[in-house]
């Protein structure tokens, strides 16, 4: 699994994915709420990609809406993770500035 995340040094392979996911919702400090807002997900045999943009609300009460992608490969039956990107929307003029 390839976990590609908001900061720049967010590229992460592997069984670290998964450690840096776990880690990240119990830094939260306590109860995280996801609204899984809109998807868009599809399929075509062995292979699935999807798209999503959650709301997610801290414990602090901040909320912030990142943008998900996700490729998955079906095997022996369970679909597994094979891609997984998050990133935060800033206009365009933000960065060419």
């Amino acid at each position: 699994m390839l976990l590609v995340g908001t900061d720049p040094e967010e590229w992460i392979r592997g069984k670290a994915a998964a450690k840096f996911l776990m880690n990240e919702a119990r830094a939260s400090g306590g109860k995280v709420k996801v609204s899984v807002g809109k998807v868009e997900a599809y399929m075509e045999g062995s292979v699935g990609w999807g798209i999503a943009n959650p709301t997610i609300t801290l414990p602090n009460g901040k909320k912030f809406q990142p943008r998900w992608s996700a490729v998955f490969h079906k095997e022996r039956g369970k679909w597994k993770i094979i891609q997984i990107h998050a990133s935060v929307g800033v206009p365009n003029e933000q960065i060419l500035a």
